[in-house]
């Protein structure tokens, strides 16, 4: 047999000449990034600084209809890649530039990460947008809002609000960089999970501006070779005669590694209006998507549950970390099926199984799965209980907001026990959990109130303040705590931490006001309830409560004013109308009194104390026969009026 003959490469593309470009794409990644510090650093020297130039930021704009600088960054940016093409990802984006590192130490270490090519799992970026931005958008303008609130953001004074804390975010820079890489290849994060590259990748289709190809391209695929977005260039450009994928980064990797210089960035056709070349495609040009479709279908569904079970983990997993997460189990879960199902399995050059039969790597590799699916399991369950728990304490909300009143009193015991449940999730959280749950002491420290266990609220608002989570809350839970339990001076103290840090909190004022009253000092409690109403000037609670102290304190004519503008905001307010009345009889002004009274019983549905008092005004008038009416009205309504029956008797000995 004749040995075959020896196919030699074109001359001089036998070696890949390196990218002219890669320096200076790195040059601008780092210009970019010293920006974004100096930004951030000017916020730390000023105390204020324009809102973060994020895509992220432009979600306010979809709930809210708020303009700040991220959603003009975000427009502007997606405009011009209408026109350029998806140049930002590649040479501005800090994701990216994770990546790219992550993918050349990788490679530094021998490891050249593989890409996945999975076609159902790529939908997840668009899918992600469209929940982000497009469906709060949609349901705000369904419910008849503007698409402009009026409301304008542009600088900030709490730059890192809505950014996790740093160590969150260097999980989620280490999930979405070298992990994802590790796993899904070279730009897996865009690929499967950024939902603001889906963004870009759709303006990209409409783009003029392409890599194009000449006649002078030998199909020696080193422009594939180098491209770090998983574009098969000389695939498209043959087919094509530019590269049309929205994946396409406009790196210029390729451009500068062609050995006849045939690419070039250029002025053309849109993707959208593309039409191949030749008729018959080429013997690769299905390669893009190679999976089969139970394996597609298995990437979905895990990708699917992933992000439900990380997402919020812990009240704390953001949504771009979730996505990464659930990107990585996703193919976890795909690697499990494979070492099921196949009798051959590989991962990264590694061997795990032949012939039906466990190598060595392929039982380490089961260990480590079974651990990875264990933490799957285990985080889904503190999910589900999260859920629940939050689900419930929601529906707490009255119960939460009526412990937190000192004039109120603790509900019976058949109204404790859902709150009682509720609290146990969230010990479950506490017991169970690997990491600590974002704001579970604040909410243990506000049922634990309302069941009426004040140590642990006590100590749970504490450890809340101590870790600075939920602040205003905790606070109001610790002073109110305080307060029921006898330690007067610390709960002051408390109140008037929330009252300066958050003066709009009308509890903190109530209850500050309503602790001095019980004490007897009636003057503090006016001047707390008067604070309060500089805040909450139309506030009927506030007003009562001052005219209360004023009348305790002495002060009935100030009491009087208050008691008039309550019901000047609250007509039926009954307790502020009858002290009213009854402050004109201390002050022996009958005649005031009893026409105030009047007024109330014919306006209906007056209560037998408005009876009883018009009564006594009446006899202090000397107006017997109709003080007689009046207690015999009061009988009609609630005819064992203990009350009513004592003065009916006094009036009858006379």
């Amino acid at each position: 047999m004749p040995a075959l003959p020896i196919l030699q490469s074109p001359a001089g593309t036998s070696r890949i000449r390196p990218s002219k470009t890669s320096k200076w794409r790195a040059g601008v990644l780092v210009v970019f990034h010293l920006l974004i510090a100096a930004h951030i650093t000017y916020w730390m020297v000023r105390g204020s600084a324009i809102t973060p130039v994020e895509p992220s930021e432009a979600v306010a704009f979809s709930r809210a209809g708020v303009v700040n600088a991220g959603l003009i960054f975000f427009a502007t940016t997606i405009a011009l890649t209408a026109v350029f093409g998806r140049f930002f990802c590649g040479w501005a984006c800090h994701l990216v530039a994770l990546q790219d590192a992550s993918r050349w130490l990788l490679e530094k270490f021998g490891r050249r990460p593989a890409p996945l090519r999975a076609r159902f799992l790529g939908w997840v970026p668009m899918i992600s947008f469209l929940y982000l931005f497009i469906y709060p958008l949609y349901q705000r303008l369904g419910a008849g809002d503007p698409l402009f609130s009026g409301t304008t953001e542009m600088v900030t004074t709490d730059f890192w609000g809505r950014f996790p804390g740093w160590a969150l975010a260097l999980l989620t820079f280490f999930i979405c960089g070298f992990a994802i890489i590790y796993f899904l290849g070279a730009k897996g994060f865009c690929t499967y999970a950024c939902p603001y590259g889906a963004a870009f990748a759709a303006a990209d289709r409409v783009s003029p501006m392409r890599i194009r190809v000449t006649d002078a391209c030998e199909g020696c695929g080193h422009c594939t070779a180098v491209c770090t977005s998983n574009v098969r260039v000389h695939e498209e450009v043959r087919d094509f005669g530019m590269v049309t994928s929205a994946g396409c980064m406009k790196c210029m990797d390729c451009v500068s590694v062609c050995p006849n210089d045939a690419l070039f960035y250029g002025f053309g056709t849109i993707p959208l209006l593309a039409k191949r070349r030749a008729e018959k495609p080429g013997p690769e040009a299905n390669k893009n998507y190679s999976l089969p479709l139970w394996e597609e279908l298995l990437l979905a569904l895990a990708g699917f549950a992933g992000y439900l079970t990380f997402r919020g983990l812990y009240g704390a997993v953001p949504i771009l970390m979730a996505l990464g997460t659930a990107a990585i189990f996703a193919f976890l879960a795909l690697l499990t099926a494979r070492l099921i199902v196949h009798p051959h399995a590989a991962f990264k050059g590694w061997r795990l199984k032949r012939n039906g039969e466990l190598l060595r790597a392929g039982r380490f590799a089961v260990v480590l799965l079974l651990a990875a699916h264990l933490f799957w399991a285990h985080s889904a369950f503190m999910r589900w209980t999260l859920k629940a728990a939050e689900h419930g304490y929601f529906q707490t909300v009255l119960l939460r907001s009526a412990s937190l009143n000192l004039a109120q009193q603790t509900p019976n015991a058949a109204n404790l026990e859902f709150p009682q449940q509720v609290l146990e999730r969230y010990r479950t959280l506490e017991r169970w959990g690997l990491a600590r749950t974002m704001g579970l002491s604040a909410r243990q420290a506000s049922l634990a109130l309302v069941v009426g266990d004040l140590s642990t609220a006590t100590l749970q608002a504490e450890l809340s303040i101590d870790r600075g989570e939920f602040l205003e809350d905790a606070s109001m839970v610790l002073a109110t705590a305080q307060a029921r339990s006898g330690a007067f001076a610390a709960a002051s103290e408390h109140y008037q931490v929330v009252t300066q840090s958050w003066p709009g909190n009308l509890q903190a004022h109530l209850g500050h006001g309503l602790m001095l009253a019980e004490l007897g000092r009636f003057q503090e409690a006016a001047v707390a309830f008067s604070e309060g109403l500089k805040m909450q000037p139309s506030s009927p609670e506030l007003r009562y409560n001052l005219a209360l102290a004023s009348a305790y304190s002495g002060d009935l004519d100030a009491a009087i004013h208050w008691f008039e503008q309550t019901l000047h905001v609250a007509p039926d307010h009954q307790q502020a109308s009858d002290n009213l009345a009854g402050s004109y009889a201390q002050l022996g002004r009958f005649q005031e009194a009893r026409e105030h009274l009047l007024a109330a019983i014919e306006n209906g549905d007056a209560p037998v104390s408005t009876h009883l008092l018009l009564a006594q005004v009446l006899l202090e008038l000397n107006l017997a026969p109709q003080a007689r009416t009046q207690i015999e009205n009061a009988l009609s309504l609630e005819p064992n009026s203990r009350e009513a029956n004592q003065l009916l008797q006094a009036l009858s000995n006379r």
